[in-house]
């Protein structure tokens, strides 16, 4: 059973990290290769800005779709169904994989100039699937996003030196349509690294759904495989710990520590403090094995038909509102100047495009190193209000702000030093799009990690007097399973009452001799990653439309220089123009976003 846990654990992190690896494919092929895509379609190329706008807000707007739904789903569904989440996993990769079968016959098919209809909305319908994918993965599987979140960059390094590969290696080939089959053959590496992923999350998540069907109904029998994480300490540590918590604050004193935690590796499952004995560990784990069996147990049966708590799901949300809002305001603002005005606007298509993939690069290397820091268990997939130094993540929020306004003064203060040394300067450009992308990235990647792992059960802390080691009622190690076990725990749980009525029961290390009658419900994780992404998705359409319409604004007013709008205004009221300005014509593009006859309005 130990090794069939393991296997299940292995493909669900090879599957949280495919599925990331797929995600962006669809961006990738609509934006990355626009211009083999112009090309194929006939489109002119002084249409390609109009061509890669409109594609990328329609994508863009059924992305948040697609997590609105699956964020409803998750959110609102009863807790007696929340057990079929992974089955509706399963069947929205394999819809990520199928679009893009609709995206290779519109591509390919059709004669010489393809289906242009097809290819747009098949494109809409992959950001659909898309979004719905990434809210009900980051859900289903909160212990495992930082590979889900450390695999998303990488499709824009595979793509870019896909390109490059398949351009140097194809130079100069006769009677070889390089526009066509460059992107013919991306379309397919998506489709085999999306039918990766899915492959490896149906294996992944059908094995743990039987699981979780089995521990259903064997009950007693499946909960004697649980194990609880548990801190032992010598009753001199435990007051020294109590003093030292009451000193922080006086307000901690009332929260108390919780039963149960995900299961760790057999050396981690006790910690012993100073005069610890190899008994105590071991009748003092099966006394709190039997009391979380039982306790499970009366959880998911009260629990099994509830259904949404406003009150305890904004206690969620509360508790994980720093990673939330750092995740948030990275996604957020990101499309608002990247990368239409950095780099684009400021250099030369030369140099922008050799920044653009410095960029794609310093996207990676947080993600990466974040999975290596998660897999060592020192990464941000922790409680915050223990390991407070995450909190410190928000230090990156400055350097980032402080990117986004530089990228505007050049276009309002083109006589400016810095304005000029910004656009004669690839090396000063570089810099500070290096820097703003390393920002987002750390806020973006250290936020989805933690934000759905901030109600996890707590570990119970208990001291080596609450426990009666004469009472031969708790098994030996060798019959610590034995069929007894049943007996053992109702006798064990009874002297655990009157051990409680006395006021010697198990205690927090703030405690008062307190103990919860239940473990906090981790599903509620769930319900909190899939808010984080709807709304860092939310933060970014808005953006995304508002930049859109920012941009549309500053380039018919550079027609002509003579007559700037705001050129004796003071600041705040040119500030209010410029935003008021961008919202109406960003308010504008969204009544636009869809249409159903997309040539005639890249021909305009």
């Amino acid at each position: 059973m130990k090794n069939i846990k393991i296997n299940v654990d292995c493909f669900k992190k090879s599957a949280m990290f495919m599925a990331g690896f797929s995600l962006y494919q669809c961006l990738r092929i609509a934006l990355t290769a626009s211009s083999f895509a112009l090309k194929r379609f006939g489109i002119p190329r002084r249409n390609v800005d109009i061509f890669i706008t409109k594609i990328h807000n329609s994508m863009e707007v059924a992305i948040f779709l697609g997590i609105l739904i699956a964020t409803m789903y998750i959110v609102l569904i009863p807790g007696k169904h929340a057990r079929f989440n992974g089955i509706v996993s399963i069947f929205t990769n394999w819809m990520v994989c199928l679009m893009f079968f609709v995206v290779l016959v519109a591509f390919g098919g059709n004669g010489d100039k393809g289906n242009l209809t097809m290819y747009y909305w098949g494109l809409v319908g992959s950001g659909f699937a898309m979004g719905m994918n990434q809210s009900i993965a980051m859900a289903v599987s909160v212990e495992n996003i930082s590979y889900f979140a450390g695999s998303i960059p990488l499709a824009g390094v595979q793509v870019s030196v896909y390109h490059i590969l398949f351009l140097y290696l194809n130079k100069g080939r006769p009677n070889y349509d390089v526009n066509y089959w460059i992107l013919v053959h991306q379309i397919i590496m998506a489709i085999i690294i999306s039918g990766v992923a899915a492959i490896l999350w149906t294996i992944g998540f059908i094995e743990d759904h039987k699981m979780q069907l089995c521990c259903e109904e064997e009950g007693e029998d499946a909960l004697k495989e649980q194990k609880v994480k548990i801190v032992i300490l010598d009753s001199s540590e435990k007051d020294e710990q109590i003093s030292q918590e009451e000193k922080r604050s006086r307000k901690k004193s009332e929260r108390t520590s919780q039963l149960g935690a995900e299961a760790e590796e057999e050396d981690e499952n006790v910690q012993l403090g100073k005069k610890g004995l190899k008994e105590l560990i071991r009748r003092s784990t099966q006394f709190l094995q039997i009391n979380f069996k039982q306790r499970s147990r009366r959880s998911r049966e009260r629990s099994s038909g509830n259904r949404f708590s406003p009150v305890l799901f904004l206690k969620g949300v509360y508790k994980a509102i720093s990673p939330i809002m750092m995740s948030t305001v990275a996604m957020g603002l990101v499309y608002l100047v990247f990368p239409a005005i950095a780099p684009y606007r400021l250099t030369n298509l030369d140099t922008g495009h050799k920044i653009d993939i410095v960029i794609l690069i310093t996207f990676v290397a947080p993600a990466l190193i974040n999975i290596a820091l998660c897999a060592l268990k020192v990464g941000p997939n922790c409680d915050w209000a223990e390991y407070k130094f995450w909190n410190y993540t928000w230090v990156f929020a400055v350097p980032y702000f402080a990117c986004i306004i530089m990228f505007f003064i050049p276009a309002h203060y083109p006589e400016a030093k810095f304005s000029q040394l910004m656009r004669s300067s690839k090396y000063m450009l570089g810099f500070v799009c290096f820097t703003f992308a390393l920002s987002h990235a750390v806020l973006k990647t250290v936020g989805f990690t933690g934000a759905g792992v901030q109600n996890t059960i707590k570990p119970v802390v208990i001291t080596n007097t609450d426990l009666d080691l004469s009472d031969d009622s708790i098994p030996s190690v060798e019959g610590s399973h034995s069929e007894n076990g049943a007996t053992t725990g109702s006798h064990a749980n009874r002297k655990s009452r009157r051990s409680r009525r006395r006021g010697s029961g198990p205690q927090s290390p703030g405690g008062k001799g307190r103990l919860r009658p239940e473990p906090r419900d981790n599903s509620l994780n769930g319900q909190v990653s899939s808010f984080n992404i709807l709304l860092s998705y939310l933060m970014l359409v808005i953006f995304a439309f508002i930049g859109d319409g920012y941009l549309k604004t500053l380039k018919a007013c550079e027609a002509n220089r003579a007559l700037w709008p705001t050129a004796n205004m003071s600041f705040l009221r040119s500030l209010a123009f410029w935003v008021s300005m961008a919202f109406r014509r960003g308010l504008r593009s969204f009544g636009e976003v869809f249409t159903l006859n997309v040539r005639e309005q890249l021909m305009k």
